[in-house]
């Protein structure tokens, strides 16, 4: 760390203690003074309570509320006809408080227990959220899966419930658990106040369920206070941790995401445009900084790639709403970062997943399996109006259909190159026909910043996959925390399509989340040379052995052919 993060760290800590000491004293703010400061022109707390509520009432957030609402439901239930039986039978499990967690299976009897690791098998202790330690494997196993839940993600969709059926029971369902939240997550106290990318998360899904909820009778002026109470305590825990310096990777852009919705979809709050300009200050600096400018995510993950595409789309829906327009750069490098997931994705529908992979979304606006890579391309067709990224029809589309009003598109696919070189982000996608083969060649950086967070030691690695087939795969990311030594193997060279020389990694571990001494790739050709594929890149991160590792693949009609050479001196052991 730098001595700024060093002084920064210190400074935090010294506030945490001192908000400790007076939440915990019982000074917390009440609904009654909340309101009251909100809106403290009005001449009773009654009055002030319907204040609140008329400027919600009065305006729409969302392209999809500009149209009738039978218009709406009318082209929903024609084009996605299985998509409505799903979302209905996801919101009848929510109903009941059975869910799906990464596949695996909870559900209470009573109230949901919104500290429960289902892992573990127990529920974390209620504390000051800084002392709930979720590195340590003895307070909770994998925090992800107590964090999924607690992203509130099932809220949008009992919300989208409701207003596809307007059967109540799913708005019940949905306020209750809301302010069940609430209650059970006092400020700052457990384990879903110990992550400012998770709060931003939540403010993402209560936006959006509350809008589909918004003409439900279950929802009044005081139930609104309250949800906009723990708005503003969202937004205050964000601004006062900011993933900066060292730990600043696509949190950071989720977390300045969280500030402009707040101050984006809840004028009613003075400091909105605060909120706001700070959110879009941090986000374009950042987002310009973690894509690089072909379009590949510098993290060096495919599976958070889609995650900061999505963010940008949210952000740049979020500044139509005020009148605002995220910057021409910001907009051309979310443009090529659908580009890219076009070229590497092969004709199923499959994208190799490259690099950690956490397993969650930004905004869950598909219920059930989804093609989330087709969803995304969807996205951007819409977005961009690029009818060459149009996956076709599908239950995919339902994401573009909710985020642009979704009106019926053609395809008109380009031919994909044989050759598409993404120099920056490190990575040669090589494509032959008949049958349809896609080779993705890895010889980029191992990831973003002074961490490298989530990349993996996999320089020189390929995939492929023929006919829409995965062939040679990626082996993925499993768990992180939760995963122990496990963690290890799969960010390891041994677990790549690469070489190990004398049984070590390309790069240097040195923290479940960090990296020491890393490989350097070269690329050193991408040819096509008459009808054969020509790709060869070196990497140097077995240079203090005096070794050298360079990878030609080649290809023709007759198939793939990969050559490894190891330069240098002395005796070696090869893997």
């Amino acid at each position: 760390m730098s001595l700024p993060e060093i002084f920064l760290r210190l400074f935090r800590l010294w506030r945490d203690r001192s908000d400790k000491k007076r939440l915990l004293s019982g000074s917390s703010e009440s609904l009654e003074a909340f309101v009251s400061r909100l809106h403290g022109e009005a001449a009773t707390l009654e009055e002030k309570f319907r204040v609140v509520w008329r400027h919600f009432k009065s305006r729409s957030a969302f392209s999809w509320q500009k149209k009738a609402r039978a218009e709406l439901l009318e082209h929903y239930r024609n084009n996605f006809p299985a998509n409505y039986e799903t979302t209905l039978a996801e919101a009848d499990r929510a109903v009941k408080k059975n869910f799906v967690i990464f596949g695996k299976a909870i559900s209470f009897a009573e109230n949901i227990d919104w500290h429960f690791d289902p892992l573990a098998g127990r529920s974390i202790p209620l504390r000051w959220w800084s002392d709930v330690n979720y590195y340590n494997a003895d307070v909770v196993r994998e925090v992800k899966y107590v964090w999924e839940l607690n992203r509130c993600q099932h809220f949008v969709t009992l919300g989208k419930a409701f207003y596809l059926s307007g059967d109540e029971k799913y708005a019940r369902a949905l306020l209750n658990q809301w302010l069940h939240w609430i209650a059970e997550n006092p400020y700052k106290m457990g384990v879903n106040w110990t992550s400012s990318l998770e709060c931003a998360f939540r403010l993402i899904s209560w936006t959006w369920a509350l809008h589909f909820v918004k003409e439900s009778g279950e929802l009044n002026a005081a139930r609104y206070a309250r949800i906009l109470q723990s708005v503003e305590q969202h937004v205050h825990y964000i601004l006062g941790h900011l993933s900066k310096y060292s730990s600043a990777n696509n949190h950071i852009l989720g977390e300045a995401l969280g500030l402009i919705v707040a101050g984006c979809y809840y004028p009613e709050f003075p400091a909105a445009k605060g909120w706001r300009d700070k959110g879009f200050s941090v986000f374009k600096k950042e987002f310009l900084r973690q894509v690089h400018k072909d379009g590949v995510s510098a993290e060096q993950t495919t599976w958070y790639h889609r995650y900061v595409f999505d963010f940008g789309v949210l952000a740049a829906l979020a500044a139509a709403r005020v009148g605002r327009r995220l910057e021409d750069d910001a907009l051309q490098r979310l443009q090529k970062m659908a580009d890219f997931t076009a070229a590497i994705i092969d004709s199923d529908g499959h994208v190799p997943r490259i690099g950690d992979d956490d397993g969650g979304e930004a905004l869950r606006l598909i219920d059930g399996a989804c093609d989330e890579d087709r969803a995304l391309l969807a996205t951007a067709a819409y977005f961009f109006r690029r009818k060459d990224l149009y996956p076709g029809p599908g239950s995919f589309n339902e994401a573009a259909f909710w985020l642009f009003g979704g009106d019926e598109m053609s395809a008109e696919k380009k031919e994909t190159p044989e050759i598409a070189l993404f120099a920056e982000g490190g990575y040669v996608v090589l494509t032959r026909r008949d049958p349809e083969q896609k080779l993705l060649f890895d010889c980029g950086p191992l990831g973003l910043g002074a961490m490298a967070a989530h990349g993996h030691a996999d320089a020189l690695s390929f995939t492929l996959s023929i006919n829409g087939e995965p062939v040679l795969i990626d082996s993925g990311a499993w768990m992180y925390l939760g995963a122990g030594e496990a963690r290890n193997y799969f960010r390891s060279t041994r677990a790549h399509s690469t070489i190990v020389v004398d049984g070590r990694n390309q790069s240097e571990m040195i923290g479940p989340f960090q990296w020491g001494r890393r490989a350097r790739c070269t690329l050193e050709t991408a040819e096509l040379d008459g009808d054969v594929l020509h790709v060869q890149a070196s990497h140097d991160g077995y240079k203090k052995s005096g070794i050298i590792h360079t990878r030609r693949i080649q290809s023709n009609e007759r198939g793939w052919v990969v050559v490894d050479q190891i330069s240098g001196v002395g005796i070696h052991q090869r893997d």
